[in-house]
Formats: structure tokens, sequence, C-alpha cells
């Protein structure tokens, strides 16, 4: 495959520009602490790779809770993690870099809301290294559904084979696909979608780009 072509990335944010997993788990664990549950952190983050939009709702239904009660408390404590504990991972800040030297554009397309993900990329200042963000918030559906690639393709002007969509997750690749993007998978996480390309540094990646 002609990495060369790769002009435009779509990204997600948790777990593939972002290592929030751990500050996502620990919320979902004081929340549910707080309400008198016990689970384990490896389910958890289990759960919340799986799918992140799920994981609460599952919860709730699992130990009876009141879902919107959960959910207050969950945010609440994800706000008071601190932002520089939830750094992007090795690599990321060159490839975003070398995406706009080239002329190119960084895209989100992600489940995470704009409160919590605006302040992130700012304190790590990345903001602005991104063209444009959409969201479930903004009232599009979440992924497997390709419709923001769909929309950031389209507002942009950009040919699907020169956009690469990154994600960490099976419904990532399953929305680049519909949308017909290049579609890479980010980390060793267990999947069963296979991806165009496999990045497990970004580093590495940037290499195989420029090579």
């Amino acid at each position: 495959m002609g990495l060369s072509r790769i002009k435009h990335i779509i990204w997600d944010i948790d777990g593939t520009l972002f290592d929030t997993y751990p500050a996502i788990s620990a919320a979902i664990l004081a929340a549910l602490v707080e309400q008198g549950v016990s689970i384990g952190r490896e389910q958890v983050i289990h759960l919340a790779k799986l799918s992140l939009g799920n994981t609460l709702p599952s919860l709730a239904k699992q130990f009876k809770l009141d879902y919107e009660r959960l959910y207050v408390r969950y945010e609440f404590f994800l706000a008071g993690t601190p932002l520089g504990s939830q750094r992007p991972f090795r690599g990321a800040r060159q490839l975003l870099n070398l995406i706009v030297q080239r002329g190119g554009l960084n895209l989100i397309a992600t489940h995470r809301g704009t409160d919590s993900l605006i302040p992130l990329l700012k304190y790590h200042r990345l903001y602005s290294l991104f063209s444009d963000i959409l969201t479930v918030g903004d009232g599009y559906p979440r992924k497997p559904n390709p419709a923001m690639f769909n929309t950031l393709l389209s507002r942009h002007g950009l040919k699907p084979e020169e956009t690469l969509a990154i994600g960490d997750r099976d419904l990532d690749l399953q929305a680049g696909k519909a949308a017909g993007v290049m579609t890479a998978f980010y980390g060793d996480a267990p999947h069963e979608i296979e991806p165009d390309i496999y990045i497990p540094d970004y580093l590495e990646f940037i290499k195989l780009i420029n090579s």
C-alpha cells in the first residue's frame, strides 16, 4: 500500500491519540465505589476499550444503578483528573505536525464530548493542529456509523484514497471502511476487523510514510 499518498488523517481520541483509559477507568471505578459497587479495574478497562459509550449503561444495568447519577459522578471524577496525566501517545505529536507540514488536515471524529476534549487538546498544545472536530454531541450517531467521517470528507472536499482513519477499536475501523477511507489500527488490543495498516508505534509509522 502506498503510504506516501496519505495526506489527511481522521483521528479517534481515547486510546488512539491520548492514553486516557487509565483516567477513564479510575473515574468509573470511583463512581461505582461511591455507590457501593466493587469491580476489577481490568474489567472496566476491557469494557471501555470495546465501547466507551456502552460502558456506563452496561454497568448501571448490571449493578441496578441509576444511569444518570452514575454518569454525573463519572464526569465529576474525570473532570478532577489532572490533564497532565492524560498524555498523547509517543510520536502522535510528530505525526500531527507532519500532516500539517505536508499541507494536509488533521480531523477528529470521536464519542468524547468537547467539554473535556478541548481543554485536553489545549493543555497539550495540540488544538491548533486540528482543522475540524466532530462528536456525538454534535448530533451524529456513534461509530461504527460513518456519518462523522462522511461529513468530514464532504465538508473539506477530501479524497477518501488520500485519507486515513486511525482508531483503536473495531468500530473505528468499521466506520472508516464504510466511508471508503484507508483504515489504521493503533495499539495491540484484540480486534476482529482487519485494517489496511497496523500502527504499533507512531514514530515507526512516520518512518514508513517518509520512506
